[in-house]
């Protein structure tokens, strides 16, 4: 069961290593808890593997500590968002490095056929990306080819839809005669039934 002395010990010992706490008393705590957690470490067997992430970890622990990015800034309070932007970035370095090669690639291929005094503008504008090489004489004429084609399926197409427009409209004349003879058929045979 904890007690309320060892909640008090963790959290002070938790706001030193954040650098948050502002009384001697947490200080004296928190190096009271530091002292047992070292005490605590030094009992233990080292081997070659252990050490060497023991180290590992010493140096990410001072890289990503809050402690580190304050400086001689004493208002620990005001400096928090930063600190810990700084270590989203450093978090994400592999991605922002692969968005930054990127970016690099996007703007080299932009800028392939930049003249030595052209404007940031004008080279843009030229890139070839943007404008592919002209088309050769035969390229044109297969896309007129095409563009013929299509122009003449188009025609096609709306003279079949009026076709069928028309077709549609006999059809439903002619529906609705025979429904009206067979309505006129079906009145007179009543008639001559019931007299």
């Amino acid at each position: 069961m904890t007690t309320s002395a060892d909640l008090e010990i963790r959290l002070a010992a938790l706001e030193a290593s954040v650098g948050a706490h502002e009384n001697e008393k947490a200080d004296t705590v928190a190096s009271a808890e530091l002292e047992t957690l070292e005490a605590k470490l030094r009992d233990l067997p080292m081997t070659a593997q252990t050490e060497t992430l023991w180290k590992e970890s010493d140096k990410l622990f001072e890289t990503l500590h809050p402690k580190s990015g304050l400086g001689h800034q004493q208002n620990a309070a005001t400096q928090w968002p930063m600190l810990y932007r700084k270590q989203q970035v450093l978090a994400a370095k592999d991605q922002l490095r692969h968005d930054m090669k990127s970016l690099d690639q996007i703007w080299n291929t932009l800028l392939i056929s930049s003249a030595p005094n052209a404007s940031v503008e004008e080279t843009v504008d030229k890139a070839p990306i943007l404008n592919p090489d002209p088309l050769t004489l035969e390229e044109k004429q297969r896309l007129d080819g095409l563009a013929l084609g299509a122009v003449d399926a188009q025609r096609r197409a709306l003279a079949l839809a009026a076709r069928l427009d028309s077709l549609l409209q006999a059809y439903q004349t002619a529906a609705l005669q025979l429904s009206q003879r067979t309505l006129a058929l079906h009145d007179k045979l009543e008639e001559k039934c019931n007299p």
